[in-house]
């Protein structure tokens, strides 16, 4: 049987690490939705305010960014 070498045994690891930090990321969403929290994200430099009733809102920063 032929041995994997360590760097596909590292890619591996590393992937499988990716897989459980995405679903935590996922699961943390979900509750901050769950609790009524706003979520922030950004999206072609644009910042916007996603709310729990679905609304989305465009964020404006200070200095009219």
């Amino acid at each position: 049987m032929i041995e994997k070498s360590a760097d596909v045994k590292l890619y591996e690891q590393a992937d499988s690490l990716l897989d459980q930090f995405r679903a935590s990321v996922r699961t943390a969403q979900e509750r901050a939705r769950n609790s009524g929290v706003n979520y922030t994200f950004t999206s072609n430099g644009i910042r916007y305010i996603a709310r729990p009733d679905g609304e989305i809102e465009k964020q404006s920063s200070p200095n009219g960014e």
